[in-house]
Order: C-alpha cells, then structure tokens, then sequence
C-alpha cells in the first residue's frame, strides 16, 4: 500500500515537473508582442470606463494616457495590426470578460471586408496570445477561423496575400506553433519590456500624404451585405445588452479608394438605423495631412494621434459622461503609469535623428519649445517652415531677422522676466510674436508690466496658451526667459553666430522641472537637417 501510494505521488510530480517545464518554455519561446501589448490591460482591467477596438489606425491614433492625463478617462487600446471587424467582435468579447466598461469606441475601417481575419496569422496571434484559454477564446478561434469566404477567394486567386499557416491548436496552445522558436530567441524573449503606453503606438515618422479623392456619396446596399458589417451589427447588440454605449468612428487618413469612402457612409447609415454615435473624422477639419501622416495614405503619426485623441476625449466626456477620475484616490497608479509614458515619450524624442521628426513630434502641445534659427533656415527651407506654420507660427515671423522661436505649450501661462533688462527684452519679444488682432492684450500687460516695476516687484507678461512667438534679440543675444514658474532658458550669443548652418532646439514640458526634457543640435550635411552626434 505503502508502495503503491509512493509510486503514484511520484507520478504526479514528475507531471507536475513535466507541465511547469512546458510552462516555462511556452513563456520563453512564445512571441513577446501580444504579452506586450496587453498584459497592462489585465492589471488594469477593473479600472477601464473605454475600449478602443479596430484596425492599426486605432493603434496609432489614439493614446489612451493622453485621455487620462487631459481629460482623468481610464481606457485602453485594443486595435490591432490588421483586425477585422470580425476580429474585433472577437476581441471585445474577450476584454469583456475581464472588464466592465461605460463606453466601447469601434473604428469602422474594415467595414467592406468579406473575411473574418486578416491572412496574416501572426497579427491574429498577436491579438489573441496574451488571452487565457477559456470558453470565450475557444469560440473565438473556431468562428475566425471557419472562414469559407478566405478559402474561395485563395482557390480564385483573389487574395491580396497568400494564405499563411492557420491551425486552431496554434491559438489556443500556442506552443504548438512556437516549438521550434529556439533558434531565433533574443533577450527580449529572456526579459520581455513593458510598456505604459496602453495598447497605442507612438511611431516617429511624417511621410508625404496622398491626394485624397472626394466623396462618391455612395453605400453598400442591402444586396452588398459584408461580414463586416454583420459583425460590426452584432458588436452594437452586444453593448446594448451588457449597458454599454457602442460609438463608431472612422478615423481620419487620405482617402484614395472610393471603397474607404462607401465604407464610412455605410457606418453612418447603421449608426443612425441602431440610434448609435458615430464621428466621421474624414470628413472634419481636425488633422492636417501635410503633418501628421505616417504613412501616404492610412495611418496617422503621434502628431495627428494626438490632435484626434484631444478631439475623442472633449467628445467622451461632453457627449458620453465619461467620467474623470484624476482627483480620486483610487486611481494613482494610472498618475504612475502616466510619469512613465511621459518618459517613454521624452526618451523617443530625444532618440529622433532627422529635424522632420522631430518637429512632428512637437507639433503636440504638451511641450514648451525654444528653436534657435535664421537665415536661410527659415526662409528657404520649406520642411522647417511648414512644421513651425502648423504648430501655429505665422510665415511674417520666420524671416532673415528672426533669431529665436519660442511656443508656448497647453499648460503654459506666462514668461516672466527677473530684471527690468530683462522685462524691456520681453515687451519686445511680445510685440513681435502676436498678431495685430491681440494688440489690446498686448497694451495691458505691457501696463501691467510697467505698474508692477515701478513697485519693484517681478515683471512678468501674459501669454495666452499655445501662443507662439518670434523673438529678436539685442545684438549680444543674451537674455533669460523663464518659462511658466519654474523652467529658465538662458539666451545666449554664441548660438546665434552659428545659426545660419545649425537649429538648435531646447524642449520643455509644462509643470516640471527647470531641466529640459530635451536639447538637440541639427545640421545640414545634405539635402535635409539630421541631429549632431551626442545632442
């Protein structure tokens, strides 16, 4: 008896040992990307009033601690590298086993497509890996990949890209698939990253947009059906039911297939036959192209990104209820993970090489910039100027004689001056930065100066938000501007001896410290700027 007893513990730790050694290899050799984007999800689940579902537009367009950090929404990014609607439906039910939200966003890209998954396995893998195996994901994975439509339109030779390896046990243990992994293993396979930034993608490019094409005014009629819009139907049954209010979206990309634009009529016709929200961002003045595109013709850059996540979070909270949870206790450790995208972000910035970029990147508003330029920089170089145009400086300010350009970020209120020098400097800098439509803000606190010197108190002058301004200086180009309360930025002469063949750029962000978030030097060797080594 003793014996047998014996032999049978025995049995179940060798099983035991068995499964936690297979456990330990699935986690090493499986693909990190999934893990990565969503086990911040699962820490957070309980918290999150919005989920975001969709394609890649939704991945680069939106950022969810910009939400938190504006507007105190809890959310999250559940787009996906090529996801389908039916992809989504899929998704979303998988989230809602995990999280009770007040809202769900579902960008309606995609909406035209007759197959349940993209033929790109991997991103389906990516979507799906980090889920446990439970019943939700087991229907997931037969639904998406009982696709009769993929295996005609692969017979007729009709798929843009070939059909990929899909098998039902590589999702649902997916060390099926990964077994043979080995002999690609890096150190992020050792030690995974993580990320705070929710689900989005900050990606560090401007491409040349297309030409967009005009509305055709058309829809997909009723004899058109697509299981798109079978499962994008079945997406808004499912809020309904569970109390939860659906809005669709079409994000905002230059258009260049009339099937895009039929697309974004048909989601507005099924948002308004369901009673539902829906934002056709292509058709609103919100992003400008010559700026925030990534790429040609789809996605947006975190200049553009962060121009439809402002517009979504006014929305959310104006139109939705969505609730603000800045002020509560409950919700610190979102301050947390926000203090780390935050220097996610900076470090992105400071790791961007060519001045294109890294322009884009502060045509957000999150950050104070100062540009040390002129010359032929500003007057010929036509990349630089239509950059500083779109932040908002007027081309009259970038001529020959302008040496310095400061912008004023969202959280920024004011330049103050330590010296009466340094106040007559200012009073210069605001007469050249503001237009004529502010010259009675510019007399007031041009008298509110000169009152509060003659009392031999601090100068200080107002400058509205996000104001931007063109400075010229003395001819010794020394002076000190203190931005908002804490933040000093000395001018100095030296850099304006070399400013015809170097832009520097000093970066800032509102409500920190006095240290810059960022200095870089940028050159011209070739055809356009690029940083110096080691700025």
């Amino acid at each position: 008896m003793a014996d047998t007893l014996k032999k049978i513990l025995s049995s179940i730790m060798v099983v035991l040992l068995l499964m936690i050694c297979l456990y330990l290899c699935r986690r090493i050799l499986e693909r990190k990307s999934s893990r990565f984007k969503y086990d911040p999800f699962f820490s957070r689940a309980k918290d999150i009033d919005v989920l975001f579902m969709g394609s890649s537009h939704v991945i680069n367009g939106i950022y969810p601690m910009e939400l938190w950090k504006e507007y105190g929404i809890t959310s999250y990014n559940f787009g996906g590298h090529a996801n389908t609607l039916p992809t989504c439906y899929w998704m979303l039910e998988n989230a809602l086993d995990y999280a009770d939200p007040e809202i769900v966003v579902i960008d309606c890209y995609h909406l035209g497509t007759m197959l349940k998954a993209t033929t790109h396995f991997e991103y389906v893998h990516q979507s799906f890996d980090a889920f446990p195996l439970t019943t939700t994901k087991v229907r997931a994975v037969f639904d998406l990949l009982d696709d009769p439509e993929m295996v005609k339109k692969s017979e007729r030779g009709e798929l843009e890209y070939p059909i990929q390896k899909r098998a039902k046990m590589d999702l649902l243990w997916d060390f099926a698939a990964y077994h043979s992994r080995w002999t690609d293993l890096e150190e992020i396979d050792f030690q995974p990253k993580k990320t705070s930034e929710y689900g989005a993608e900050l990606k560090i490019r401007a491409a040349e947009p297309a030409e967009p094409i005009p509305n055709p005014g058309t829809i997909h009629g009723e004899d058109d059906r697509t299981t798109g819009m079978v499962y994008l139907e079945k997406m808004i049954g499912e809020c309904r039911e569970r109390g939860i209010e659906p809005v669709l979206t079409f994000l905002p990309f230059p258009v260049i297939s009339e099937r895009d634009w039929i697309d974004a009529n048909t989601a507005e016709r099924i948002a308004d036959r369901f009673q539902v929200k829906y934002i056709n961002f292509l058709e609103m003045d919100i992003v400008d192209f010559e700026t925030d595109c990534l790429d040609a013709d789809s996605h947006l850059n975190p200049s553009g990104g962060g121009k439809v996540t402002r517009y979504l979070g006014k929305y959310l909270s104006e139109e939705c209820g969505a609730a603000d949870h800045r002020n509560d206790p409950r919700y610190s450790c979102w301050d947390e993970d926000y203090d780390s995208y935050r220097a996610y972000a900076a470090e992105k910035l400071s790791e961007t090489q060519r001045l294109k970029y890294y322009l884009m990147m502060l045509t957000d508003r999150k950050y104070d910039f100062i540009i040390c330029a002129g010359g032929d920089a500003l007057t010929q170089d036509e990349e630089l100027r239509k950059f500083l145009i779109a932040r908002g400086f007027l081309p009259e300010q970038l001529i020959e004689d302008t040496d310095y350009l400061f912008a004023c970020g969202d959280s920024c209120s004011c330049l103050q001056a330590d010296t009466k020098e340094e106040g007559d400097f200012l009073s210069q800098l605001q007469r050249s930065g503001k237009d004529s439509s502010d010259n009675s803000s510019k007399k007031d606190s041009s008298s509110e100066k000169d009152s509060s010197s003659e009392k031999g108190k601090e100068d200080s002058l107002s400058v509205s938000e996000g104001s931007p301004i063109a400075v010229r200086p003395e001819e010794d180009g020394t002076c000190a501007i203190r931005i908002g309360e804490n933040k000093t930025f000395r001018m100095e002469s030296n850099m304006l001896e070399t400013r015809d063949r170097y832009i520097k750029i000093t970066v800032f962000e509102p409500g920190r410290s006095e240290e810059p978030v960022d200095a870089a030097v940028f050159h011209k060797p070739h055809r356009s700027y690029e940083r110096e080594n080691g700025s």
